[in-house]
C-alpha cells in the first residue's frame, strides 16, 4: 500500500501504514517469512505481496483483508490494530501472539507482523470470526461462506449517497473502485429457482448513484455501482441484519436543504427542566437536563416504538404526543429499517434482544429502575421434547446453527428463505406449521415464528405439528420481574465513578470516538431520573460521564446520537437538532404523568 491509499473499513478508511526501521527490525524473526502465493474464494490475488509463510503458518496482508475479505483495519494509539467485520472485533499487536477476539484473550503460533508498509496477520486469529477455510499448497487457497443478496437500496443525504446490500448472512467480499464504479463481489448462495445466471438491475433517484447492477454468474455475486463521485468511497460492514454498506461522497454539499418546519418555542423551565452550559474540548456546549423524583409515584417510565412494528421511525415529538407523554427523550440506536439495536421491552413484551452486553436501563414490574450491563439468555421449550438456545428475537441469522423468534413487532410475514427450517406457533402455543422448503411464514397475531438455521434447521424439522412451544426470555445476569427495558450503551457511569465501556461493549469509532450531541441518562442515590440531551459542537463520551457524575448520577449511560438527539417536554422539542431537523427515529424513552392533564412539567 502506498502511504496515501484509501482502503475500506466498517466505520473509516484504512490508512496505509508508516514504520520505523527499529520496529521492522524488532519486528523481523530469525528466519524471515517467505512471500506467498494467495486464492481467495478462487480468484488469484494480484496484490504485489498478499502473503507471507512464516514455516507452515500463513499470514494475509492488510490489503488483502480490506480488499479481498471486506475487513475494516483500525490503528490505535496503543500500536494494536483492530479488525472489524459484521460486529466482531478482532485486536492484534504487531510482534505479540497474544490476541483478542470479542474480547476473549487467545494466543496464535505465530506473530502479527510488519513487512514494508503493510501489516500481516496470520490466519488462524481471524479463520474463525470469518469462517474461513484454508487449502495449503503451492499457491494458499482461502474460501469463505457464501450469502445471496436480499435488497439493494439507497439513501441520500446531504454530503452522500448510501447504498446498502442487504445479505442472507455475513459474507467477505472483494471489492475494487474504478473512477465511476464500485464492484463488490463475493460467493453466491443457492438460487432458490437453480438458476445459473442472473442480471437485475435497480435504478434510483439520485444522479449521484443512478444505477447498480446485481450479476450472478459462476458462483459468484456481482454487485457493480455506478456513481458520478470524485472522492474516494467509503465501504463498511453491518450487523442484525448483515449488510455492506457503501458511502458515495458528493463533491459539494449542497446549499439549499428541504425546509424545516419552523421551531415551536418551547415551553418556560420549570423546578423540573433547564438550560445548562457545560464546557466541552471543542468550546461550550449548551445542555438540556430533565430531573425527575421517581419516588413520585405520580411519575411512570416505559419506552415506545415509533409505530406497531420495528420497521418504523418517526420523531421523538411525534412518539410523545401520540402517548401523552409530559417529557421524552431518544432511545437506542437503531439501523436504517428501523428496528432497535439493543434490548427493548415494552409493558413486559420483548421486542428485542440484548445486544453485545450493552448497558440497558430497566424497570420492574415493583417500579424499581436500574441500569446494567446484560447479554440474551434465552430459550423455547417443547413439551416433552427439550429445549433450544435463541440467538435472537426479530433480527436477522448471525449464528450459522441458531434458532432466531419472530414476534407480530417483525410485520406479518418472514420471508422465506432456502436451506431455514420455520416453525409457526399459534396463539395457543401449539406449533401449526411447519415450513422447510423456503416458504413465506406468516406471524400468527398472538404467536410467533421460529427460524432455524444449519443444524438448528433439522432439529425444527423433526418437532411436529400440535407440540406446545414457548419462548423463555432472560438476561444474563437474570433480571427478575424485568418489565420495561431499553438498550443504549456505553455505560458512562458506574457506582458513582466515570466507567465508560465503549471498547467492551463494541462500539463502532464513529459513536465511541470525537465529540458529538449526546443524548444520556442516569439514577441518582435518591432516586431521580436525569434526561440530558446536549448540542453541537458536542462532547466526547468521557466529558458526557463527567457531566452526569456533576448532575448527581450515581449510574449513567449513553443513549443514540448525533442527529438522533433530541430532549422533548409538553410536546415540544428544546434542543435544536444537528441535522437542522427532527429525526425520525425508532424508540424513545417515556415520562409519564399518570394525573390528569398530564400537568406535572
Amino acid at each position: 500500500m502506498t502511504p496515501t491509499q484509501q482502503l475500506p473499513a466498517p466505520t473509516l478508511v484504512l490508512v496505509a501504514l508508516c514504520v520505523c526501521a527499529t520496529a521492522l527490525a524488532a519486528s523481523s524473526s530469525a528466519a524471515d517469512p517467505q512471500p506467498a502465493g494467495l486464492m481467495v474464494n478462487g480468484r488469484l490475488s494480484d496484490l504485489p505481496e498478499p502473503a507471507l509463510l512464516d514455516g507452515d503458518r500463513l499470514l494475509v496482508s492488510g490489503s488483502v483483508l480490506a480488499t479481498e475479505l471486506g475487513v475494516g483495519l483500525e490503528s490505535t494509539s496503543a500500536g494494536a490494530w483492530r479488525l472489524r467485520t459484521y460486529g466482531q472485533e478482532i485486536v492484534v499487536r504487531p510482534g505479540s501472539p497474544r490476541y483478542t477476539a470479542n474480547g476473549s484473550e487467545r494466543t496464535a503460533t505465530v506473530a502479527p507482523l510488519y513487512r514494508g508498509d503493510d501489516l500481516f496477520v496470520p490466519v488462524e486469529m481471524i479463520a474463525g470470526a470469518l469462517k474461513i477455510t484454508v487449502t495449503q499448497g503451492a499457491t494458499w487457497h482461502l474460501r469463505t461462506p457464501a450469502a445471496s443478496v436480499l435488497g439493494i437500496r439507497q439513501g441520500t443525504h446531504p454530503d452522500r449517497v448510501r447504498l446498502v446490500v442487504d445479505l442472507s448472512a455475513p459474507v467477505q467480499f472483494r471489492y475494487t473502485a474504478d473512477p465511476g464504479k464500485v464492484v463488490i463481489e463475493f460467493p453466491a448462495g443457492a438460487d432458490g429457482e437453480g438458476r445459473q445466471q442472473m442480471l437485475r438491475l435497480h435504478a434510483f433517484d439520485d444522479a449521484l448513484a443512478p444505477q447498480v447492477s446485481e450479476i450472478l454468474e459462476a458462483g459468484l455475486v456481482r454487485v457493480v455501482i455506478g456513481h458520478q463521485s470524485g472522492k474516494p468511497p467509503v465501504v463498511m460492514t453491518l450487523d442484525d441484519p448483515p449488510r455492506i454498506v457503501v458511502d458515495l461522497f458528493r463533491e459539494v454539499i449542497p446549499s439549499v436543504t428541504p425546509p424545516c418546519p419552523p421551531p415551536e418555542a418551547p415551553p418556560a423551565p420549570s423546578g423540573l427542566w433547564r438550560t445548562q452550559l457545560f464546557t466541552g474540548a471543542r468550546g461550550p456546549v449548551r445542555g438540556y437536563v430533565v430531573q425527575v423524583n421517581l419516588q413520585d409515584d405520580s411519575y411512570a417510565l416505559k419506552p415506545a416504538l415509533a409505530g406497531e412494528t420495528i420497521m418504523r421511525r418517526s420523531t421523538v415529538s411525534r412518539i410523545a404526543r401520540q402517548y401523552g407523554a409530559c417529557a421524552a427523550i431518544n432511545g437506542g440506536f437503531f439501523s436504517a429499517l428501523g428496528p432497535p439495536l439493543g434490548l427493548l421491552v415494552v409493558d413486559g413484551e420483548w421486542i428485542k434482544a440484548p445486544l453485545y452486553g450493552r448497558a440497558v436501563f430497566g424497570v420492574d414490574r415493583e417500579g424499581r429502575c436500574a441500569i446494567r450491563r446484560v447479554d440474551f439468555a434465552g430459550r423455547v421449550d417443547f413439551e416433552g421434547v427439550g429445549s433450544l438456545p435463541l440467538e435472537g428475537i426479530n433480527q436477522g441469522h448471525t449464528d450459522p446453527d441458531g434458532v432466531v423468534a419472530y414476534t407480530p413487532r417483525w410485520g406479518s410475514v418472514v420471508i422465506g428463505a432456502q436451506k431455514l427450517t420455520r416453525l409457526v406457533v399459534g396463539t395457543d402455543g401449539a406449533v401449526a406449521q411447519v415450513l422447510r422448503n423456503g416458504e413465506a411464514a406468516m406471524i400468527p397475531a398472538g404467536g410467533f415464528v421460529l427460524s432455524g438455521h444449519g443444524r438448528r434447521a433439522e432439529t425444527l424439522a423433526t418437532i411436529g405439528v400440535g407440540t406446545k412451544a414457548r419462548l423463555s426470555l432472560e438476561t444474563l445476569p437474570p433480571w427478575p420481574g424485568l418489565h420495561q427495558a431499553l438498550g443504549g450503551g456505553p455505560l458512562l457511569v458506574q457506582a458513582g465513578r466515570v466507567n465508560v465501556t465503549a471498547a467492551e461493549e463494541r462500539f463502532r469509532p464513529d459513536v465511541a470516538s470525537g465529540s458529538r450531541p449526546r443524548s444520556a441518562l442516569g439514577l441518582t442515590d435518591k432516586g431521580d431520573l436525569i434526561l440530558l440531551a446536549v448540542e453541537n459542537p458536542g462532547l466526547t463520551l468521557r466529558e458526557l460521564a463527567g457531566i452526569m457524575t456533576k448532575l448527581g448520577a450515581r449510574d449513567a449511560m449513553n443513549l443514540d446520537g448525533g442527529g438522533s438527539t433530541a430532549l422533548v417536554v409538553q410536546g415540544r422539542l428544546l434542543n435544536r437538532p444537528s441535522d437542522g431537523c427532527e429525526r425520525a427515529v425508532s424508540n424513545a424513552l417515556l415520562v409519564l404523568d399518570k394525573r390528569a392533564g398530564q400537568g406535572g412539567l
